[in-house]
This record gives C-alpha cells, structure tokens and sequence, in this order.
C-alpha cells in the first residue's frame, strides 16, 4: 500500500493517444494493479476525481481516460457512430498502447457498455469487472425509459428523448445549464450540493462546446439500437459484481435481474449506503474501499504496472 498523499486528480500525468477516429484523453497515476476507471454521461474523467486517488492510496495503478466524444478525448462522428462497440475498440488501443496485458475494471452508467464488451472480447485482459448504476439495452435500460403513468419529473423521462437525438439536441442547445442542473438534482441523493459547483461548471461547459452536447446525446441513447443488437446474448467470462445506490438502483434483487444473465462465473451484487446515482460525488471514499476490497478477493499473481515510461513519450506527432 502506498504511504504517500496521492496528488489532486487534475494535477495527475496525462496522455492523448491516437485511436482510430479520433485519440483518447486519459490521467493516470500510482503503481500496482492497473484498474481502469470509465465514467458515464453526462460526465467525463472529473466524476473520478476523489474515488481515484483514493485508490491510489491503496497502492494501485489507476487509469482514467474520457469515453470518445467526452471530455477532451475527440471522435469523428461522420466516421463512426458513438457506439458501445466503437467506444470499446478505441479503449483497446488505448489499452495496447499503454503495454497492459491484464487489468480490472469499475465502469459507471453509460461507461459499463464498453466496458462489458471488454470483457466479451477480450477475456484475458479483464481480470475482475464492476458495473455501476446501469443496465444494459435489452437488459433493464427500457423499464427507465418507457412512459408510465407513475412517472414524474424526477424520473429518467430524458432516456426516451436521447433515442432521436436531433429531437434532444433542439430541445436542449442553449439551455445546457438548466438541464443539467435537473439531470444532476433528479438522480441525486443530497439534491444540487452533491456535485461542487466549480465541477458542474465544467460539466456544462464541456456540453457547450461545439460537438459535445451532441456527442453525449448520441452516446447516451442515441445509439440505444446499435447497442441493443451488440449486448444480444451478450455473456462474459470475468468475475463480476454489480453496483446500485440507496437512492437510485436501491436492491440485490433489482441488480441480480439486470445483470444477473451475463457473467458466466455467477454476480455479487452491492448497493451503496446515502447516495443517489452520482457515486463519484455523493459516497465516493465508500466506493474507493468496496472496489479495493473487490479487487483484493482475485485469485491469481497480482500485477505490479507503472507508467513512468510514459514521461516523455509524444503520441500526437511522434517526430516532435
């Protein structure tokens, strides 16, 4: 375990790697296991800002990239839709790059897709997996998005929007700050002050800037089709638990019917005490503990991965 104070998460080592439509941004930091962190929508790398160091405190290596199209990592959408699948194989390179041939993964919301594809595809490089606070296309997703006379404003009505994303984007350019403060307070725990101001901020600015609220809309559901068909029959090999919250995905049994037909090894579930669905601000130090106490019950050699290599590697125009 690591005795020295983890730096801030935006002040960690960063990397762009070149991916085939576009690079990926990614911060690392710490020496151990590698364990790679994916956020959903409509977040990016910032929702990880105190589950990572934490978990490099515990003495592991943690690697926090933008999924394509978020944060600062760029997608050519007239290349590739914003699928799972497209999301999944540009992470793989990202992954070949950095020289890592085994790791574990805590994927949140929208980032357990690739993340499960991951593991489909590539069964030795995935040593554990944790899915949180989702459920696949054709596993779960549509209960959260069909109408429902029981249904109020604080339930995920946006869902069914996301699916003709040039409807949502209409409707929601120009006022990306007024929606994202509904999306933030209606699957909170702790209402608004779950998220710190400065961080929404950022989260805003990111859907303002040209592309980036439609490229989260495609991500989240408008590619829900594509997703659908890729997830069908969809079953993987690594140790799996599944992750929901008090106020968000509140049941064992709820998690067990989600995801309780992928894993081939059988599903540990938890749920997460005095938090909504935004794990990363509302319960995080929690968070960090269950996934190293997860990672900690893998049978086999742990790896020991650093990234120092990477100090001095140009990526972006390698005859710099």
């Amino acid at each position: 375990m690591s005795s020295s104070e983890p730096s801030p998460f935006d002040e960690w080592s960063c990397q762009q790697v070149p991916v085939e439509h576009g690079t990926i941004f990614l911060r690392y930091a710490g020496t151990g296991q590698p364990v790679l962190l994916l956020h959903g929508v409509p977040q990016h790398s910032l929702m990880f800002h105190s589950i990572a160091p934490a978990l490099v405190s515990k003495g592991f290596l943690v690697i926090v990239p933008d999924l394509p199209g978020m944060g600062q990592s760029f997608h050519r959408n007239s290349a590739a839709p914003l699928t799972s699948k497209n999301a999944s194989d540009a992470l793989y390179t990202m992954i070949k790059f950095l020289r890592i041939s085994q790791m574990h993964i805590f994927s949140f919301d929208k980032g357990c897709g690739p993340a499960v594809l991951l593991a489909r595809d590539h069964p030795d490089l995935v040593k554990s997996l944790i899915v949180a606070e989702y459920a696949l296309p054709g596993f779960g997703l549509e209960s959260f998005q069909q109408p429902s006379k029981d249904k109020t404003l604080a339930d995920s009505w946006h869902l069914g929007l996301f699916t003709v994303p040039e409807a949502a984007v209409f409707l929601i350019k120009g006022r990306e700050e007024q929606f994202l403060a509904w999306y933030f307070w209606h699957a909170s725990y702790s209402g608004l002050s779950a998220i710190k101001l400065d961080h929404f901020q950022r989260y805003v600015q990111q859907w303002q800037r040209p592309g980036g609220l439609e490229a989260a809309v495609e991500f989240l559901n408008g590619s829900v089709w594509a997703d659908m068909e890729e997830f069908k029959s969809v079953r993987i090999k690594p140790r799996m638990l599944a992750m929901g919250s008090e106020g968000s995905v509140p049941t064992r049994e709820l998690l067990e019917q989600f995801w309780g037909s992928i894993g081939e090894k059988g599903l540990e579930c938890v749920v997460v005490p005095k938090c909504g669905h935004w794990l990363g601000d509302e319960n995080p130090l929690w968070v960090a503990n269950y996934i190293s106490y997860w990672i900690n019950k893998s049978e086999g050699e742990a790896s020991v991965v650093n990234l120092e290599w990477l100090g001095e590697k140009f990526t972006l125009n390698e005859g710099a």
